[in-house]
């Protein structure tokens, strides 16, 4: 996210580190730390406030990419939820809350199908092609792939692994 070469200030190090880790509720503190420093020198607090910023931009990308994916790919949108939530964890309880909001909205009918399948691609993937000098998919594996296809809707990830696979019958 940031580039620490241009970043070399001692007083930036935490704020930099923090947001390349993409955990906006520490550089959030570092921020408002430094911001809070007497005399503090204009450059230092331009370089900071232009932190800021692009922390708001990534934070806000973030969480538009999940509420984009909530109704198209719940599997996708409780992923990413996960990993956006804990990035925000103490950035400001606005966003915070309003983002809890965005994931209520995930199907969770649509959600458990989804898991399903991810957990059999994980289970059984090792027997998925029969022949070892040509991929074809096994006779065990293509109905259950075909019946996950008529399940899940069609945005959903799982569903286009599964048309993937399903080439190879």
């Amino acid at each position: 996210m940031l580039y620490p070469d241009d970043y070399e200030e001692k007083e930036l190090q935490r704020l930099v580190l923090a947001s390349n880790a993409l955990a906006f509720g520490v550089a959030v503190k570092e921020i408002k730390k430094i911001l809070k420093k007497k005399n503090l020198d204009p450059a230092l607090k331009a370089k900071v406030e232009d932190i800021q910023n692009k922390i708001k931009q990534r934070v806000d990308k973030m969480i538009a990419l999940v509420s984009g994916l909530v109704s198209r790919d719940p599997g996708l949108a409780y992923h990413y939820g996960n990993h956006v939530t804990r990035s925000i964890k103490g950035y400001d309880k606005q966003t915070e809350s309003a983002f809890k909001d965005v994931l209520k909205g995930i199907d969770k009918g649509a959600l458990k199908k989804s898991l399903v399948v991810q957990d059999f691609f994980s289970k059984q993937y090792p027997g998925f092609f029969t022949s070892k000098s040509k991929p074809v998919l096994s006779d065990k594996i293509a109905p259950q792939l075909k019946k996950f296809v008529e399940q899940l809707g069609s945005d959903d990830h799982m569903t286009l692994l599964c048309k993937e696979f399903l080439v190879y019958e």
